[in-house]
């Protein structure tokens, strides 16, 4: 049985959060897919039909549901895995868990359960679904930018279905080359990363330096930063050496039997470019492997249930990118240095103190959170966001607080990203230990 709706003019004010879905004030997900279905598949994006009430959407916020008085809740707070179960929907949520979320959602950047960032995703999906029935572009390129600059945090990075709202925004907006930027400078999970590089190519963009170094450290391939301008020179020579774009070649590998041009050329929109690799399945002569076929994604909204090209690149590039990289310098360490805060340069070069500067970076290590809790736990400690958009940890150590530095450098000393400094300047990691004289 349907929910009671409530006229827009009574609805309350519950949120300040743009993308929030409010019953009584945003269509369900039903009447959106209906109304989007023929802009998704000119996206080459295929719709299955929902099985739900049309006036139905679990994920809206209903103001007729209680919630308690801000100033009646447990001064305790949710976070990671405590309130509701993952999955649920706004109405599956008590009282307390509806006021909280309502709360949330106007700083979505905090760290919250899981639930709570699942729901809002599936929120995002419903208006990027409107946004694509609409051709409204600009609410799309508000969403990645909302997407892009929640994921600098680790709790956000953390959440698995986070990339793949993220790719379904970029596969609406059609960009090849805003797909490879995020590859390069983003936080794409590892499975989400192969369908996205296969989406670059299918839209045209070239393999790029930038993309060559994102995809490395993504894979595991080069963790340290490498001098880009020796991958650029390489990067061409591969190119020229092929004959082709190494993307295109993926392609080509990834699709056998696919009739393709010697190259997808830039201004190709989604439907020209996805919907040949599609109709070739079923086209005379043009057997196209089952890695080409549309398959279902799976998204924050339940019942989103969508199918789209998820191409398998990595085996074809990732060799590639191994012979590539092999023995490149890395940048120099003077470029290194320029991370170094000015603030506590400055005040070492007035007033003469010790100062050291312990930096570390996202880890897959077990240990990670850990070491980011026994950090934060310091008075000199301290996030940054690089140029790259990563998210850099850094405490400032006095003399008297080295015991702290020693607990704390046993986790993250053999860490890609970690760098200490020394009154400013950058320190070898074979110089640091007990009583060095380079510590001094």
């Amino acid at each position: 049985m349907a929910r009671k709706q409530l006229a827009k003019d009574v609805i309350p004010q519950l949120t300040s959060n743009a993308f929030a879905r409010i019953v009584g004030r945003n269509a369900p997900l039903h009447w959106l897919l209906v109304k989007a279905a023929d802009a998704l598949a000119a996206r080459a994006i295929t719709v299955r039909p929902p099985h739900i009430d049309p006036l139905e959407d679990y994920a809206q916020i209903d103001p007729s549901l209680a919630r308690l008085p801000v100033d009646e809740l447990p001064r305790t707070h949710f976070h990671g895995t405590d309130g509701p179960a993952n999955g649920l929907g706004y109405v599956g949520f008590d009282a307390e868990a509806r006021s909280r979320f309502l709360l949330w959602l106007d700083h979505p950047e905090r760290d919250a359960p899981t639930s709570f960032q699942t729901l809002y995703l599936a929120h995002i999906e419903s208006a990027l679904v409107e946004a694509a029935a609409t051709d409204d572009t600009r609410t799309i390129e508000q969403v990645i930018a909302t997407l892009r600059a929640l994921e600098v945090w680790p709790h956000w990075r953390r959440h698995a279905q986070r990339a793949r709202t993220l790719l379904f925004a970029y596969l609406l907006l059609g960009d090849g080359a805003q797909i490879g930027a995020w590859l390069a400078e983003g936080f794409p999970t590892q499975p989400v990363a192969d369908v996205a590089l296969g989406w670059q190519a299918l839209l045209g963009a070239r393999l790029t330096p930038a993309v060559v170094l994102g995809l490395a450290r993504l894979w595991d391939i080069a963790d340290e930063k490498l001098d880009v301008a020796v991958v650029a020179l390489r990067l061409r020579s591969l190119t020229e050496d092929m004959g082709v774009d190494p993307l295109t070649y993926a392609l080509r590998a990834a699709l056998p039997g696919a009739a393709l041009p010697e190259a997808i050329v830039p201004d190709e929109v989604v439907p020209e470019a996805a919907a040949r690799v599609q109709a070739q399945q079923s086209g005379p002569g043009g057997a196209v492997a089952a890695a080409a076929a549309a398959k279902p994604w799976r998204s924050a909204h339940r019942d989103l249930r969508v199918d789209f090209v998820q191409l398998e690149m990595k085996p074809w590039i990732a060799p590639l990118l191994a012979e590539l990289l092999d023995d490149v310098p890395r940048t120099d360490a003077a470029d290194a240095a320029v991370s170094v805060p000015q603030a506590a340069t400055e005040a070492e070069a007035t007033t003469g103190e010790w100062t050291l500067i312990l930096e570390f970076q996202h880890s897959r290590s077990e240990y990670f959170e850990l070491a980011l809790k026994q950090a934060q736990r310091l008075s000199g400690y301290s996030a940054l966001v690089d140029e790259n958009r990563h998210v850099v940890h850094r405490v400032l150590i006095k003399k008297a607080e080295m015991r702290r530095f020693w607990q704390l450098w046993d986790y993250v000393m053999s860490w890609s990203g970690t760098r200490v400094y020394v009154n400013g300047v950058e320190l070898d990691k074979w110089k640091i230990y007990p009583y060095s004289q380079y510590l001094t």
